[in-house]
């Protein structure tokens, strides 16, 4: 400015410390800019000196122009001072104007009204024609000012007003006036009176297209807000025939899907579906096309139109979604509105009405949705309902675990976790299933479904075998409400669980409960089934017997009452009276042909012919069981029967070929182990031994890559002892062979069978070299239960820990049956142990009781059980667990020398001394032949005499000890020599009693 006005400003300090400007301005200034300063100047300070100083290089300059700028200033000054005063009837015209051009300069145009009021006034009562062009541009500006204070109910008319004057006079201040108007209309609500306005925008030839675009956009919501359907859908179907703007297209298209739905033409939305789930229109989160698609889809649903409910149910965009979109969509808005303002007057104009107008409508929309009552949850539900009526249950389902994890304690809460647990039982997703209705009856003790959930979870429970928590929910069941419609059944299924974990004296008194309390239940007949079946099991035969035939008699026609009397027909079998039982069970196949325990009668017919001698009878019943049923235990028993009745009548062939028939139906579904080692054991019968082995080696070859066929293993080991006896050596070279051949056709379960083979002729006849094996986890993949334990056995003595506990904990999972799982449970019982892990340690010594309650390992299980009880001193618990063992006959002998020293041990540490030794005498007394437990015994008995002050019986009973040769060489028979030489000669005296008696 300084540049373009060559003038200079000057200033100095007035006397009370203001600032004077001395404003110095030449001929040739720009007028605007003198008085855009003298505004200025006016505003900072009131009073002003001025002095004209021409510039000394300026040659001539316009007094005119600079007394104009001083009088403006002075009625600027004049203005400041007398703002409050709003009459201007006594100013010039010309001085009026000075000011509206001042202010106009500087965009005050809140101050602006009243002057341009009074001044347009002026010009319009007394029209002249040279003065059209300012009255068109003040009377724009007038209309702007209401415009840009925010009173826009006031510029309407005065832009209407302007358009009807000055239409096309100026066509840039015609085009903002139809914007501004067109705007301000649209957010007063005055849809009419904005839409041709819009329409005329459209139609300027000065429209950009981003304009247009927006104008576009703003018409369709003029139709569309006020629900003028009858010509916005024509519109609207005009429009999406054109998708050259896929934004105005989308919005579009949403709209005409909202049309449709409002005017009940529901079926035409589904024309649109594509383009409406590809849409990424802004108009897809309205609040009131949202409801609209809701109240649509719901109609549709209540009419069981589900098909065509359920697509526009999966449109609606939850509640959430839309709050989340209005607030980003608002700061941008927002910034919009900033970046306009700083934008040149003209330009800035329109984007300034556009996002004021955004704004508006998104607070609108803000405003509608905090009314709008939540319908996720009602969304959600419906749409669940839709999946499910359409038979998609996997979908529904999802939609329901959804309801209960977000919206736990709506309307629709209960109503989800019922269907849920519904629909998951319904899959078979039993362990999905019994989560949901766990979590119903917690959270909805009070609940309508509370019962039937309760009975349906207990008969899931029942289905995975999960009895105890049967019985849980039955006990709770019941006691909170003892008048279920279930009661009878809960009561029932939970004697049932009872039964299924043996508490046999439990389950019957829950089956008699469930007679006495309910006699009139449709259940009576299976409870009273099942209490004879707890006698059964207890083997409470006569009982039973007449508890069968009761049922028998009261409920002849029916499953029980049928099944009871082969269940009679088995008691008699069981107290051998096998003429009734005979009879019984012919009476029962021939009246009930078609039972499924017609296989197991035909059984025992055959067993009873079996003990009679009436061998061909018995072939007869086993070789009918095979056509009556399809359950492969009563199959095989009977295959296996058959073979037996045909060895004892020294038929070979005949069993041979039996045998070979049975495993070619069956193969590995049978016993095929079994069948192969009695096809084996009839080729020995005959004298063919070679034949014995190639059927051994055969059945090795072709099952012994299928690590789940643990029979293999048993074969293979038989296969080295039948070759060693035959042979006179083991089958070195053989095993070398095969297990080359394995690798080669890269069969990696037989080549570990076949390495496991060969480290057994290492270890047992020192034939070959020791088997060299990586051991590694990927190993256990292919490894069948033998190998597994087989190197587990291996990591262990290398000293891998971890690998041989893996190796065992998955022969144990992975082969829960194997017979091979004894090594590995007392295994990983001694590693838990050995690490005070008792709580585990005991675990797995319960299981091993459990597998294999005859073997040897068993009564280890209980020793090492009762040595962790004794280390605890838990000398009584101990004391209980030891004596079981000694229970058991068939561990006579060792294992019983071993407990009667173990339960010695726990009475001497219970302080038991005369009791301990007793057990210690027992030892040496019975047990001699078990030398090492009947010196540790000796030694025991003589340290319990000390104890007990009996040195006479003490000395006596180490010199026994050590009379015996047998014993020499081991550590107690030395340890007792020394205790003896520290004794005094028995020849001599004993010396004298001291003086003051012991005390007692």
């Amino acid at each position: 400015s300084n540049q373009r006005m060559g003038s200079h400003l000057k200033y100095r300090p007035d006397p009370i410390g203001c600032p004077i400007f001395h404003f110095c301005s030449v001929a040739d200034t720009n007028p605007k800019l003198e008085l855009i300063w003298g505004h200025y100047l006016c505003r900072l300070q009131p009073k002003l000196e001025f002095s004209l100083i021409p510039h000394p290089h300026q040659k001539r300059a316009s007094a005119l122009r600079s007394i104009a700028v001083i009088m403006a200033c002075l009625l600027l000054a004049v203005s400041a001072r007398a703002q409050d005063s709003p009459s201007l009837d006594n100013v010039p015209t010309a001085q009026l104007r000075g000011q509206i051009e001042m202010l106009l300069a500087t965009k005050r145009y809140g101050e602006l009204i009243v002057p341009l009021q009074e001044y347009v006034k002026r010009l319009e009562e007394k029209p002249d024609p040279a003065q059209t062009d300012e009255l068109e541009r003040l009377s724009y500006s007038l209309a702007y000012c209401y415009f840009s204070e925010g009173r826009e109910a006031e510029s309407s008319p005065l832009f209407q007003k302007y358009l009807e004057k000055f239409s096309e006079k100026n066509p840039t201040r015609t085009g903002l006036a139809l914007d501004i108007l067109s705007a301000s209309l649209f957010g007063q609500g005055r849809y009419e009176e904005a839409t041709p306005l819009f329409e005329r925008i459209l139609a300027r030839k000065f429209t950009t297209p981003e304009r247009a675009r927006e104008v576009r956009s703003t018409l369709v919501d003029c139709y569309v807000l006020p629900g003028n359907w009858k010509k916005a859908i024509p519109f609207l179907e005009n429009a999406i025939t054109d998708k050259s703007d896929l934004d105005f297209f989308g919005q579009c298209v949403v709209y005409l899907s909202q049309g449709y739905i409002e005017t009940d033409r529901v079926e035409k939305v589904f024309e649109l579906l594509p383009d409406l789930e590809q849409s990424g229109s802004v108009a897809r989160y309205s609040v009131r096309f949202n409801l609209a698609v809701l109240q649509g889809a719901d109609k549709l649903f209540q009419q069981g139109r589900v098909d065509l409910a359920l697509p526009l149910f999966l449109i609606v965009a939850p509640k959430p979604l839309v709050e989340t979109w209005l607030g980003e969509q608002t700061d941008i808005a927002k910034g919009r509105r900033e970046a306009a303002k700083a934008l040149a007057s003209e330009a800035g104009a329109a984007s300034i009405v556009a996002a004021n107008e955004r704004l508006r409508r998104l607070e609108d929309e803000a405003k509608l949705l905090a009314q709008t009552k939540s319908y996720d949850e009602e969304l959600r539900h419906r749409i669940a309902q839709a999946y499910f009526h359409q038979s998609r249950t996997w979908e529904a389902l999802w939609v329901y675990e959804s309801i209960m994890e977000d919206f736990p304690e709506s309307q629709y809460g209960e109503d989800a976790a019922y269907a849920g647990f519904a629909l998951a039982a319904s899959l078979g997703l039993l362990e999905r299933a019994s989560d949901f209705g766990a979590q119903y009856l917690e959270q909805y003790p009070e609940g309508k479904f509370y019962d039937d959930v309760a009975n349906q979870l207990a008969q899931i429970y029942v289905e995975m075998r999960r009895f105890p928590d049967v019985v849980e929910v039955a006990r709770s069941i019941l006691d909170k409400r003892p008048d279920s419609l279930f009661a009878d059944r809960l009561l029932f299924l939970s004697g049932f669980s009872l039964f299924q974990e043996e508490k046999f004296e439990e389950a019957f008194a829950m089956f008699s409960e469930l007679r006495t309390r309910y006699p009139q239940s449709e259940m009576v007949a299976e409870a009273d089934y099942w209490k004879a079946m707890t006698l059964l099991f207890r083997s409470d035969y006569p009982q039973a017997l007449e508890s069968f035939k009761a049922v028998a008699s009261a409920f002849p026609e029916t499953i029980v009452g049928i099944d009871s009397k082969f269940r009679a027909a088995v008691c008699l079998y069981a107290l051998e009276n096998y003429g009734e039982a005979k009879a019984a069970l012919e009476a029962f196949v021939k009246e009930h042909p078609r039972s499924p325990q017609v296989a197991e009668a035909q059984v025992l017919l055959g067993d009873i012919a079996g003990a009679d001698g009436r061998l061909d009878d018995a072939l007869a019943h086993y070789a009918r069981v095979e056509s009556l049923t399809l359950n492969q235990g009563q199959i095989d028993y009977a295959a296996l029967q058959t073979a037996r009745v045909l060895e004892t009548q020294e038929k070979f062939p005949e069993m041979e070929a039996a045998l070979r028939a049975y495993l070619e139906r069956y193969g590995t579904t049978g016993m095929y182990a079994e069948a192969i080692y009695r096809i084996g054991f009839a080729q020995k019968a005959q004298n063919k031994p070679a034949d014995l082995l190639e059927t051994y080696r055969s059945a090795i070859a072709q099952y012994g890559n299928d690590r789940q066929a643990i029979g293999i293993d048993l074969i293979l080991r038989d296969y080295l002892k039948e070759f060693t006896q035959l042979n006179g050596h083991p089958p070195e070279e053989e095993a070398r062979a095969e297990l080359a051949r394995a690798r080669v056709q890269n069969l990696p379960a037989l080549a570990l069978r076949w390495q496991m083979a060969m480290d057994r002729i290492h270890s047992d006849f020192g034939v070959g070299q020791k088997v060299k094996l990586e051991l590694k986890p990927e190993l256990l993949d292919e490894a069948s239960p033998a190998t597994m334990i087989w190197i587990g056995r291996l990591a262990i003595d290398e000293g891998n820990k971890p690998l041989a506990q893996e190796a065992y904990e998955r022969a144990i999972k992975e082969f829960p049956d194997s017979e091979w799982n004894e090594e590995a449970l007392l295994s990983l019982a001694r590693f838990a142990r050995d690490e005070q892990d008792f709580e585990t340690a005991n675990i797995h010594y319960a299981r091993l009781r459990e597998l294999f309650p005859s073997s040897e390992s068993a009564a280890l299980a209980m020793e090492e059980q009762a040595q962790m009880l004794i280390t605890e001193k838990k000398y009584r618990e101990a004391i209980a667990l030891l004596e079981l063992i000694l229970e058991v006959k068939e561990w006579r002998g060792e294992i019983w020398a071993r407990t009667l020293f173990q339960i010695g041990k726990a009475k001497l540490g219970m302080g038991e001394t005369a009791e301990a030794f007793a057990y210690f005498q027992r030892v040496y007394v019975l047990y001699a032949g078990y030398k090492e437990w009947a010196a540790k015994a000796y030694l025991e008995s003589a340290n319990c005499l000390k104890i007990l002050g009996k040195s006479p019986e003490r000395v006596a009973t180490l010199r026994e000890f050590v009379s015996k040769d047998a014993f020499k060489g081991l550590p107690e028979f030395a340890q007792a020599g020394e205790l003896l030489a520290g004794e005094p000669d028995p020849q001599t005296p004993p010396p004298p009693p001291p003086s003051t008696p012991p005390a007692p």
